[in-house]
């Protein structure tokens, strides 16, 4: 274990693990304990989907991160998609309407294995700022099943 004596040896903290999706929802706000989840969006009416993320090779608490579904570059929304190409995960988005497209995103998405790494200072759609810290798959490692309590939960886009 390394151990920081002076100020100038101190780093900032990233996480990189291994990790498994076991809860994806659109919309509605839940809770679980520790969730970081910052309710002043919901109030604003931006929904969002929601992973719950159980770290597979580290006695870690599960994990969470949020996107806000939209058709603009440089989001958060954005890098997740982005990411998830990258890896050449199998997700599905098929459907005739953006509330079955979602469905079937989020329902693909339970039991996906990825590595996970923080990104830091990515590129934001407003001018001179950044995403401060983003947790983006940037491996694939395939699929698990998952206990049944954990599913997804569809709600209106609209």
């Amino acid at each position: 274990m390394d151990i920081a004596w002076n100020l100038d040896e101190f780093s900032e903290a990233i996480r990189d693990f291994r990790g498994v999706i076991v809860r994806a929802e659109f919309g509605t706000p839940w809770t679980t304990e520790g969730s970081p989840f910052v309710e002043e969006l919901e109030e604003k009416g931006r929904k969002q989907i929601r992973i719950q993320i159980r770290p597979t090779d580290q006695p870690i608490k599960d994990q969470y991160e949020w996107y806000s579904p939209s058709a603009i570059k440089n989001t958060r929304w954005f890098y997740f998609l982005k990411a998830l190409r990258d890896t050449g995960a199998p997700f599905e988005v098929k459907g005739n309407t953006n509330e079955e497209r979602m469905a079937n995103f989020l329902k693909s998405l339970i039991g996906m294995e990825f590595r996970w790494v923080d990104h830091n200072n990515l590129p934001s759609i407003r001018e001179g700022r950044v995403i401060k810290r983003l947790l983006l798959p940037v491996e694939y490692l395939g699929k698990k099943e998952v206990k049944p309590e954990t599913g997804i939960k569809s709600v209106s886009l609209g």
